[in-house]
């Protein structure tokens, strides 16, 4: 699965929409979601840290290193 495709899906089960999810991530436009979801640009290293924290995971999973979605208890 890719990064997109991850980012998607997390957001559809966090059951944000696309303009919650640029808010939440410090993006400026839904755009910008839309085509990392669709794989047409790539995510910054410096966005990688702030969409995960959108989403509640963790950078592991959207960059692909785990399969679990969840972040571990504190």
């Amino acid at each position: 699965m890719t990064l997109g495709e991850r980012v998607k899906e997390r957001r559809q089960a966090k059951h944000l929409t696309a303009a919650e999810l640029t808010r939440l991530s410090g993006y400026s436009s839904c755009s910008s979601i839309s085509k990392i979801e669709h794989g047409v640009n790539g995510v910054p290293l410096t966005k990688i840290n702030k969409l995960a924290e959108a989403l509640e995971t963790t950078t592991g999973y959207l960059i692909g290193l785990t399969d679990n979605p969840e972040r571990r208890a504190e």
